[in-house]
């Protein structure tokens, strides 16, 4: 009896003296209680502080309730739990809540290389600069697209070239070289009055340069020349060897009254590409190959007038128009 006042006077010294004795918590269990009068518990918990120590720093005072997820009376904290007193490490979760996924069990150090508490790791999606992009090279061999693409223009050669601004009457101009024009007129203003173009031969090496630049053509007018065309006679029988050509931007062609005779296949009577002009009036215009429109514009079209005339195709695949 003796000893349990001695308890009990102690207990009151270091503690809260609450209404009818003295409340010793350790989380959330009660100790032990000293009633007043003759007669007491059956002694404190095993937890509770032995007669003269000081209570620890953490627990809560008399009367409060114990912090969230913090240990029960009794048991031990986890494993690399701070001390009472201490700071638990920055962005490390509170009490009670969850770490999140993945992260390092208490006491456990992170693998190397992983981001400290609080720090986010590098975001998805790889390197900031991207490889190169997918697919190949664009879809469609030659013939599809339009002028300023990425192919090279071929216009073969020229058995007579005119490249300064002329006025011409009564000329003739002939060919039998492969990818050859007879005539071609560059970048120059020119009248042509009388004049006669015969391409008798020479083969194309390339269809399509023939089809869209005017290789092997019988008289071929290009790179932004003007040619003003009057009275003319103008055969072929060559593949390829359309009759008369206008190529590309600012390319003019005005002819009128004159004939046109082609014999060979793909050989068109008038044609027009990559952005050039074509004016025709009262011409005669006569086909006779497979794929050879009278009037013709292909790849990068342009402008085309005609006025007047005669335009006959005879060939198989030769319509009179093709555009």
């Amino acid at each position: 009896m003796k000893r349990k006042m001695i308890a009990a006077l102690i207990c009151s010294m270091a503690l809260t003296i609450s209404a009818g004795g003295c409340l010793v918590t350790a989380g959330a269990e009660e100790i032990g209680t000293e009633q007043t009068g003759s007669e007491s518990t059956e002694g404190a918990s095993e937890e509770a502080p032995e007669a003269g120590q000081q209570m620890p720093e953490e627990a809560p005072e008399a009367g409060q309730q114990p912090p969230e997820g913090a240990p029960e009376a009794g048991q031990q904290p986890p494993e690399g739990a701070p001390e009472a007193g201490q700071q638990p490490p920055e962005g490390a979760p509170e009490m009670g809540q969850q770490p999140p996924e993945g992260a390092p069990e208490m006491g456990q150090q992170p693998p190397e290389g992983a981001p400290e508490m609080g720090q986010g790791g590098p975001g998805q999606g790889g390197t900031e600069q991207g490889g190169p992009g997918q697919g190949g090279p664009g879809q469609g061999g030659p013939g599809q697209g339009g002028p300023g693409g990425e192919q090279t223009v071929t216009q073969g050669t020229a058995a007579s070239t005119i490249s300064e601004d002329a006025e011409i009457s009564g000329e003739s101009y002939t060919s039998s070289g492969d990818d050859e024009n007879a005539l071609r007129v560059e970048g120059a203003d020119v009248t042509l009055d009388g004049i006669t173009v015969d391409k008798s031969g020479g083969a194309s090496s390339n269809p399509e340069s023939g089809d869209f630049y005017g290789m092997n053509a019988g008289l071929l007018v290009t790179d932004g020349a003007t040619a003003e065309i009057t009275n003319a006679s103008v055969t072929t029988s060559a593949q390829n060897g359309n009759g008369v050509f206008s190529y590309g931007s600012g390319t003019t062609v005005n002819i009128s009254s004159s004939g046109i005779t082609t014999t060979a296949d793909n050989s068109g009577g008038i044609q027009t590409t990559g952005g050039g002009t074509m004016n025709a009036s009262n011409l005669t215009v006569e086909t006779s190959g497979n794929s050879s429109a009278a009037i013709r514009s292909d790849r990068g079209g342009g402008t085309v007038r005609v006025d007047g005339g005669s335009y006959t195709s005879n060939g198989t695949n030769s319509p009179a128009v093709y555009s």
